[in-house]
């Protein structure tokens, strides 16, 4: 059996969509905890930057390479853990 035939075979691109768009929401707990709480002292800021580079490498790659699954869920990935460094800093810097 040839990849190709296997991809096929387990609809690879519908299981590549669903595990893309599930990593969108994988930053949004901490979005919603942060906006509840308004703590950040506990949490990695170098964590997320990081994160948040390696989304909007895989982005770009995917814009490269034509792969709307990589710019869309990675980008919005990106934008999710962004709002979220955003946030950190913001927090941070009110002292609250």
């Amino acid at each position: 059996m040839t990849r190709e035939q296997l991809s096929k075979k387990i609809h690879w691109p519908l299981v590549i969509w669903t595990v893309g768009v599930l990593s969108i929401g994988t930053m949004m707990p901490q979005v919603i905890k942060l906006v509840m709480t308004w703590k950040a002292d506990d949490l990695s800021l170098p964590m997320f930057v990081i994160t948040f580079i390696v989304q909007a490498s895989f982005s770009t790659e995917g814009f490269f390479k034509r792969s709307k699954v990589l710019v869309v869920c990675s980008g919005l990935s990106a934008c999710i853990t962004g709002t979220l460094i955003i946030l950190v800093l913001v927090i941070r810097s009110t002292g609250v």
